[in-house]
């Protein structure tokens, strides 16, 4: 699929592989509230069945659909599937609701991923995108349950989901996501996907589990910080960068590795905006975790601010050692690094954190 809808203009969308127009082409009208928004009116429904039709149509004919390589198309080529699951997920909850909090954010577990599919190294761009649609999907779902324990009023620029509905519903949506997520694992190469998806997701809940039930209200060392920080975002990371491997198993195991080093570095810098950013800059509410206790590298002492730079770059440095022996990667990676993870961290301008390239 191609094409995107954006706020406020109308649209024409259509198949990618142009044998499907006849079932797919549509007009459509965006709402100012988005995508999404658009997407559960009643206008929408039509458009989006047609649109899941053609979508299972290319699948079943992979070797006729032209899928682009590059990373940014990639990327739109992910969002828009999870635009159109997500969508159908909520409507089939019955829900009427503003849902434009669930659209993907900066999405750099899929930008790792499209950086290594440009490398011509995935086997099945189809799985992979959609293994990336999936891991999204849960992030999204983590994120609803994790404003409503941290109390955050305010993701993305706009009010967290749970205050915009409430504490139940936010609960409830993120199920239901995570309930799509996993059914999309199921059919993806005859669930191949499915228990390396599943042992990542829990990886993650037990990381936020620990810290919440735990850790809270405890200084811990560096080395419990750094495995929280890892447990809480370097499985899906892992996942999205493994999952462009192929069939090769130790490029598999090479690319995850990398991928939890990224994640790790990634939340670090997370937990660094949350010490020390600007909730303006940042689009979300920060200082939640001092607010609770939930102690980071970033608190530990004066000096945790930039103790947290430091491994920040040491981490991306050994993900780059990772891929030393596949040189295309560790290329790839560095653009991810320069085009990707850093604008995300260089919005904050307390941040100042070298990665290593």
């Amino acid at each position: 699929m191609s094409g995107g809808v954006k706020p406020g203009n109308t649209q024409r969308m259509h198949c990618r592989c142009g044998r499907n127009d006849d079932v797919i082409e549509a007009t459509v009208r965006c709402a100012v509230e988005g995508p999404l928004a658009w997407l559960m009116s009643p206008s929408a429904r039509s458009y989006r069945r047609n649109a899941m039709q053609c979508e299972r149509a290319c699948i079943s004919r992979t070797d006729e659909v032209s899928i682009a390589v590059t990373s940014e198309q990639f990327v739109a080529d992910v969002n828009q599937s999870i635009t159109l699951r997500v969508a159908r997920t909520l409507e089939g909850a019955g829900g009427t609701l503003d849902v434009s909090q669930l659209q993907p954010g900066k999405m750099l577990r899929s930008r790792l991923a499209g950086r290594f599919v440009e490398a011509g190294v995935a086997d099945d761009l189809l799985t992979v995108r959609d293994l990336c649609a999936a891991t999204e999907i849960v992030h999204t779902a983590s994120l609803c349950h994790d404003d409503l324990v941290d109390g955050a009023d305010t993701r993305r620029g706009q009010c967290s989901l749970w205050r915009a509905t409430s504490p139940s519903a936010a609960v409830l949506i993120g199920d239901l996501l995570l309930c799509e997520a996993t059914e999309l694992l199921r059919t993806i190469a005859g669930g191949r996907f499915l228990g390396d998806f599943l042992a990542k997701v829990t990886e993650m809940v037990q990381a936020e589990a620990q810290q919440e039930l735990v850790f809270r209200g405890t200084c811990v060392d560096e080395e419990t910080c750094l495995r929280l920080a890892r447990g809480k975002t370097g499985p899906l990371f892992a996942f999205a960068a493994m999952v462009c491997g192929g069939d090769d198993p130790a490029r598999c195991a090479a690319l995850e590795e990398a991928g939890y080093r990224i994640g790790t570095a990634y939340q670090l810098g997370d937990d660094l905006t949350d010490a020390v950013g600007d909730e303006r800059v940042a689009g979300k509410t920060l200082g939640a975790d001092e607010a609770r206790g939930k102690y980071t590298l970033a608190h530990i002492g004066a000096a945790g601010p930039d103790a947290t730079r430091e491994k920040i770059r040491d981490l991306c440095i050994l993900a780059q050692e990772c891929l030393a022996t596949y040189p295309v990667l560790a290329t790839q990676l560095r653009q991810f690094l320069r085009h990707d993870l850093r604008p995300a961290l260089d919005r904050h301008p307390d941040i100042h954190v070298e990665l290593g390239i």
